[in-house]
């Protein structure tokens, strides 16, 4: 195969690219996570961050080898406050005034 062979078959390739995202943009519907009050009934993860505008943490939930946890987050993305569980499973509500917890 020559260099205009492969130079021409690159080409289609391309157009084909091309064609399918116009298709795809004109005709659909763009993808949403939740599309008209959609409600989704369960998620399942290990790990959750809610972001602010941005893009800093504001709120994270975490499963913790002892229990769950979720922490608040201040604007300058440090913990403020927090829910967990002890290794004996009690509760505990804690605040901050910056810094990291160990998890």
């Amino acid at each position: 195969m020559n260099v205009k062979q492969k130079l021409g078959y690159m080409f289609i390739g391309c157009l084909f690219t091309i064609a399918g995202y116009i298709l795809t943009s004109l005709g659909g519907d763009t993808t949403h996570a939740q599309q008209n009050g959609q409600v989704i009934d369960k998620i399942v993860c290990r790990e959750l961050e809610v972001v602010n505008e941005d893009r800093k943490v504001a709120a994270g939930i975490i499963a913790s080898k002892d229990g769950g946890v979720i922490d608040v987050f201040n604007t300058a993305g440090k913990p403020i406050a927090g829910i967990s569980t002890d290794e004996d499973g009690n509760g505990i509500i804690q605040s901050y005034k910056g810094g990291w917890r160990t998890y």
